[in-house]
């Protein structure tokens, strides 16, 4: 989820394909730092429950695996583009509409973001097709 106020957030679910849970966190890191960045955000506090990607994102652990050390660097390349950017752990239980995103995920499509959008009250649905590298 991303928060741009109380009153006003996004929940936004995306087809990822096959993969494992590290591809599935690094990449759900990656595509919703790309959107907060179409939405001009420039403080972006994030929240995982990944103890290895938060790690990676934070560089304090090396990711050893080739295809997710790519996504890591773009990563990285993103948020430059923050004035300031913070990620931190979340225990799983304490992530539970996260959790509940990334099984509705599993029926889009590769590629497809649906974003549910609460602002003021109202309720918008809408799917998305962000740029990416």
């Amino acid at each position: 989820m991303l928060y741009m106020f109380d009153s006003h957030f996004f929940t936004i679910t995306m087809g990822l394909g096959a993969g494992t849970n590290n591809y599935a966190e690094i990449m759900s890191i990656k595509l919703l730092l790309i959107f907060a960045f179409e939405k001009g955000i420039k403080r972006l506090s994030t929240l995982g429950d990944s103890m290895n990607v938060i790690n990676w994102i934070n560089q304090t652990q090396a990711c050893r695996n080739v295809r997710l050390a790519n996504i890591l660097s773009s990563i990285q390349t993103v948020i430059l583009s923050f004035d300031n950017f913070s990620c931190r752990h979340v225990y799983r239980d304490n992530n539970q509409k996260a959790d509940q995103a990334s099984k509705d995920g599993l029926i889009l499509d590769f590629g497809t973001w649906k974003i549910d959008e609460v602002k003021d009250g109202q309720r918008f649905a809408y799917y998305h097709r962000p740029f990416i590298d």
